[in-house]
């Protein structure tokens, strides 16, 4: 039995991890991932990527704006930049709040 054959909605947020390389690949991935959930009937959220850290803004907003355009009304917003708070001297890594946060965002959109 196909482990997917009771999900109906699936979240996912790519280009994290890869936010200093060239967008190119990343973007590849987004289109794929799209291209699956139509042919495997899923539907396929895309969750924002919040424009942190700074030295990687443009990046992040590119693959943002791309992948709106890719998931259109399945794109969810990311939260906004006044409400990340991260862990310590880490830029990266949310506290559990800022978590919660982002949980509270795309919470939602899973019924």
């Amino acid at each position: 039995m196909d482990v997917l054959n009771f999900v109906s909605k699936i979240v996912v947020c790519v280009g994290v991890n890869d936010r200093r390389e060239s967008t190119a690949a990343t973007l590849a991935k987004v289109r794929s991932i799209c291209s699956w959930s139509t042919r495997a009937n899923k539907a396929v959220l895309f969750m924002g990527i919040p424009p942190f850290p700074k030295e990687e803004r443009d990046t992040i907003t590119h693959i943002n704006a791309q992948a709106k355009d890719v998931f259109g009304d399945r794109f969810i917003e990311p939260i906004e930049e006044e409400c990340i708070v991260t862990v310590g001297n880490d830029p990266v890594h949310y506290t559990p709040d800022t978590a919660h946060m982002v949980m509270g965002r795309l919470a939602h959109r899973l019924n």
